[in-house]
């Protein structure tokens, strides 16, 4: 065979084979993305819940400007609000008639987006239990009970959110709450990054308030699962008036303390270590708060980072280098 026209022959089948590729890539990709749909509210559906129940893992949710009622969760869709979305009003709680949520995360709802909203006058207005990889970011809340709730999920991003006049009424009164309620899921590796909480809490209040919380939580006989590897940096809270405070990290439900035995009183503090560590608190702006940080017991300090905070410990604690070393922070 001519030497020109076999390797001709071999070329076109390279050729042939590359197109092939090609080909099978340009039929893959456009169908894939096919199932990533944009939906709008109003305009494709009249209600989020509806466009929520039409919707795929991975579809976007555009909500538009006006007063709109919230929904279950229960899919990795994003909620994205255009112009003014405001969510007013939303599912009631199971057991609280008088606690309405403006989005209920549940375990389906993994990995899904809620961004641009304002969220008025609801007492749960983002709240999710036992949902991962969240990303909660450039909402508004106003009037909240309890701001943004993250009960035992690992993996939210909580970022660029600014949350004001949070209240309590025999519980809540928290901006951002992240804690842990069942021995065998916890929280970790979440990040509160670039948020602003702000509130002014009255003289008659019926609750204490703070800003942002990291808790594990045993009372009523609850064994709760590891708060750690979480990082709370570069917010900004001012929270004022009595039994307040701007940062916490806390494992609440030990009885008191001061009553134990040294042999008791050791015991429950490694175990109060044990479930709350390792997490990073930094860099946080919390100048003009009646109580800057609040740390319940004290001894959590000796398993936590709380380093280099405005207004507690400014230019204290560990360098900067050793807080952002551990995970890559999404500032965007």
């Amino acid at each position: 065979m001519n030497l020109f026209k076999l390797n001709r022959e071999r070329t076109l089948s390279a050729l042939l084979i590359a197109v092939s590729i090609v080909s099978v890539f340009t039929v893959i990709v456009p169908v894939e993305a096919s199932r990533r749909n944009v939906i709008r509210v109003p305009e494709d559906f009249s209600t989020i819940e509806e466009a929520i129940v039409a919707a795929n893992d991975g579809d976007t949710i555009l909500v538009g400007p006006g007063k709109w009622y919230g929904a279950i969760v229960n899919k990795a869709v994003e909620i994205k609000g255009m112009g003014e979305a405001i969510i007013d009003d939303g599912p009631t709680h199971p057991r609280y008639s008088w606690i309405h949520f403006g989005f209920k995360l549940e375990s389906d709802g993994s990995g899904a987006t809620i961004s641009h909203l304002t969220f008025k006058g609801l007492e749960l207005p983002i709240y999710g239990f036992m949902v991962d990889d969240v990303i909660i970011e450039h909402n508004t809340i106003y009037n909240a009970l309890q701001g943004i709730t993250n009960w035992d999920g690992d993996n939210w991003v909580i970022k660029h959110n600014v949350i004001e006049g949070i209240y309590g009424s025999g519980g809540g009164g928290l901006g951002i709450f992240i804690g842990s309620l069942k021995e065998d899921y916890g929280a970790s590796g979440n990040l509160v990054v670039h948020n602003t909480v702000v509130a002014q809490v009255p003289d008659d209040r019926t609750y204490s308030c703070g800003g942002i919380c990291l808790c594990a939580d045993a009372r009523w006989g609850a064994k709760p699962g590891e708060v750690s590897n979480n990082k709370v940096v570069h917010n900004k809270v001012v929270v004022t008036g009595p039994d307040t405070f701007a940062l916490s990290l806390e494992v609440i439900g030990l009885g008191d303390l001061s009553e134990l035995e040294e042999s008791e009183y050791a015991r429950v503090i490694e175990y109060a270590k044990g479930r709350l560590h390792d997490n990073i608190v930094g860099f946080n702006d919390v100048r003009g708060s009646t109580n800057p940080i609040d740390v319940i017991p004290e001894e959590l300090k000796e398993v936590n980072t709380i380093s280099r905070n405005l207004g507690r410990n400014r230019g204290h604690g560990v360098v900067p280098a050793e807080i952002f070393k551990p995970v890559k922070l999404i500032i965007s």
